[in-house]
């Protein structure tokens, strides 16, 4: 417990020195795109200074001017306010359930003139609630590193975690209660829970004008929510795509084995 709190002071320290000295906003440059950030925490200088490559390059590889993008996960608006920016006719619908972060993300949106949508809702199986907990320290500083119940980072961060009720919605319900379009691209990063996002949403998904998923699999959580890196393959090839594996990776994290890779699906 000392040494706990020990390395609350020190992070403290860091937090203060940090926000003293990094600028207001950061723009972010990929492939020749650039989208600003506002960066009023130092988690969300981190992210505003750091790019996923190898997804940002599929999706640049796959986007079109005139394309329906959905951001599944959007947490800030790092992804969508730098494939807003390559869009002409085209439209964002950007999903992020925890208010801190959606927040964070109508801002930057607006500071990049993207007229994105910002729906407050985590996609999944069936409509309700869940609980998220997130680290104290990461919600104050706008991160979307939720995690459910029970699994093993939640245990590891018991004595500091914030708990958030969001809503869940059935993706397929949403689109046709509101109206929404059908998207021609879709990005998940929803850290275990992208299984019964993509359960949800399958009669979207396996429209004909849907023709990619970018999707980050946490095969390690997904688990945790009671599914399997294999079942959220085999519920995409069902939709029509085929389907491509990238940047995979497997390492230790506190004790843990760690399986995480990113899938392309196109038809």
């Amino acid at each position: 417990m000392e040494r706990l709190g020990l390395q609350q002071h020190v992070t403290g320290l860091y937090d203060r020195l940090d926000r003293a000295t990094q600028p207001d906003t950061y723009t972010k440059e990929f492939q020749g795109v650039e989208a600003t950030f506002h960066t009023a925490t130092r988690l969300q200088y981190r992210r505003a200074t750091s790019i996923k490559t190898e997804l940002m390059s599929s999706l640049f590889d796959e986007i079109r001017p005139d394309d329906v993008f959905y951001d599944i996960g959007a947490n800030v608006g790092s992804v969508s306010c730098l494939v807003g920016q390559t869009l002409s006719t085209g439209e964002i619908i950007s999903f992020e359930p925890l208010p801190v972060n959606a927040d964070a993300l109508r801002a930057n949106l607006e500071l990049n003139d993207i007229s994105g949508m910002v729906l407050e809702y985590a996609l999944s199986d069936e409509n309700g609630e869940i609980e998220f907990r997130v680290p104290v320290d990461e919600v104050e500083a706008g991160s979307s590193n939720a995690i459910a119940p029970e699994n093993e980072a939640s245990r590891f961060w018991e004595e500091r975690q914030e708990r958030v009720m969001v809503k869940t919605r059935r993706g397929d319900e949403l689109i046709e209660e509101d109206d929404l379009p059908i998207p021609n691209v879709v990005k998940f990063d929803i850290e275990g829970a992208e299984l019964k996002a993509i359960q949800g949403l399958k009669e979207t998904l396996s429209h004909p004008e849907c023709r990619t998923v970018i999707c980050e699999v946490h095969a390690y959580l997904l688990e945790d929510f009671g599914g399997s890196a294999n079942e959220l393959e085999a519920e995409l090839q069902e939709c029509g795509f085929e389907l491509e594996r990238f940047d995979e990776r497997k390492y230790e994290k506190r004790g843990e084995s760690v399986h995480l890779y990113r899938l392309k699906a196109t038809k």
